[in-house]
């Protein structure tokens, strides 16, 4: 069972890098490393057909934690190896990101590049499963010592033994930062108290009794603001659990006005309550976040979104979101738009969500079905973080044409079913209960 510590930042766990006569092998290697519950980041999977090869493969590497070559003669004599060499930053800022050399088979050292040649490498006998040297490759992406050679073997089996339970230990897992956060980390709302309340909220009839009770239940966090930000909000929101998400901050009140509170509400376009959350959190003072440029796109208010790039928390976001802006508003198709489009600056949910709205902007109808199925395919692969981004698929004005397209309807039931997010069919009533519980829980603030 997998225990390293997981490098947050990261879409994937690694990039796996090989020559195309290896693919065979390449391909192989990444479903062991998911059945050790690795996500891996493999170029005919992520990459969308037609797209620039080179840009792709950029964002590729930028995304992924740790870079796997898989090392043979035809690999080390191609010059885009070198290329994939430079891209991968090995610096001081990403300390935990690792250059993994598999080496398949024996052949001369003399092909090898420098950068190869001061990593440790991991010799691999052929290209059948080699338990021990795969016990070894797992050690270098979970920052472990191996030990007793005897054991390897043993131990390399037992990570891809299907019998096992997979571990959900990813690049996009939630790294338990307080024991306390063992308690709402799993969402099915069946494994424990919080999200059982919340379910209740949602659909029992004596909701307001059940949102005292929740109430009750999160005071027991007060002491950590992490707990109630990064796991009761952030986790659950960016996962696709908005409606999870938005009960909390409902039952949050008056305590916390912030982005997370408001992000539930806009992604399901509960547009009267992102609205008074969104109010309340520049009354506070909390202006800097790229909800309000979000919050331009989903009302189709184009002669807000210069204004609202102003207000990213990042410089970089705010001349990319600047960029987005000039181009939907200035650009005569969205192919022009695409054009200038910095692919990395954002990571792959953000980018096909991005490219998807513009090209609906630019009315390019069949551009933006092949970005929201690319992302919708990117959920089926294993990415979590393309819930909040179903959401906004499922919901907003803009895509309203889209969704009248049954493919798209069908891959959007795919990606919310592999999420586990709630289904297409419940979205009008949920929408209705939180207006309900927002109204309550806003009148008690004023009475109270």
């Amino acid at each position: 069972m997998r225990t390293g510590t997981i490098v947050s930042g990261f879409s994937f766990d690694a990039f796996v890098s090989y020559a195309n006569q290896d693919r065979e092998f390449a391909v192989q290697l990444v479903s062991w490393l998911r059945l050790s519950g690795f996500q891996v980041w493999l170029d005919e999977e992520q990459l969308v057909p037609g797209a620039r090869f080179r840009v792709g493969l950029e964002q590729g590497l930028r995304e992924s934690c740790h870079m796997i070559s898989v090392l043979t003669p035809t690999y080390c004599s191609r010059p885009w190896t070198q290329r994939e060499l430079d891209l991968f930053d090995l610096t001081a800022d990403h300390a935990h990101r690792r250059f993994l050399a598999i080496q398949l088979g024996n052949f001369d050292l003399g092909l090898l590049d420098q950068v190869i040649l001061v990593h440790q490498r991991i010799l691999w006998a052929n290209k059948e499963f080699d338990a021990a040297a795969y016990w070894k490759l797992y050690c270098g992406m979970t920052d472990q010592r191996p030990g007793p050679r005897e054991e390897w073997s043993t131990k390399g089996q037992g990570l891809i033994d299907m019998d096992l339970p997979i571990p959900n230990h990813g690049a996009n897992a939630q790294k338990l930062t307080s024991p306390k956060l063992e308690l709402i980390t799993d969402l099915d709302p069946t494994s424990g108290t919080l999200p059982q309340l919340i379910r209740k909220c949602l659909e029992g009839p004596d909701w307001k009794q059940d949102l005292q009770q929740l109430r009750v239940k999160i005071s027991e966090y007060q002491s950590d603001p992490e707990v109630i930000e990064g796991g009761l909000l952030q986790n659950m929101w960016a996962r696709g659990y908005s409606e999870y998400a938005g009960v909390v901050a409902l039952a949050l009140l008056p305590r916390l006005y912030n982005t997370y509170s408001a992000w539930p509400f806009l992604d399901l376009s509960c547009v009267q309550v992102a609205q008074w959350f969104l109010l309340a959190s520049n009354i506070e003072g909390r202006q800097s976040s790229e909800i309000w440029f979000s919050w331009a796109v989903s009302q189709q208010s184009w002669s807000l979104l210069n204004t609202a790039a102003e207000m990213a928390p990042y410089p970089i976001l705010i001349g990319h979101f600047r960029t987005l802006a000039e181009n939907v508003l200035t650009c005569s198709t969205f192919s022009e738009a695409e054009e200038t489009y910095d692919y990395g600056v954002m990571i792959t949910p953000w980018n096909h969500f991005h490219l998807c709205w513009m090209a609906m902007r630019l009315n390019d109808h069949k551009a933006a079905m092949m970005h929201a199925c690319a992302l919708c395919s990117i959920t089926t692969s294993g990415d979590v973080r393309t819930g909040r981004f179903l959401n906004r698929l499922t919901t907003w004005e803009i895509f309203a044409p889209l969704r009248t397209n049954p493919q798209l309807r069908r891959v959007l039931v795919d990606a919310r079913a592999t999420l586990g997010i709630c289904a297409l069919d419940r979205i009008d009533t949920i929408r209705s209960r939180l207006t309900v519980i927002w109204e309550f829980a806003r009148s008690a603030i004023n009475t109270g």
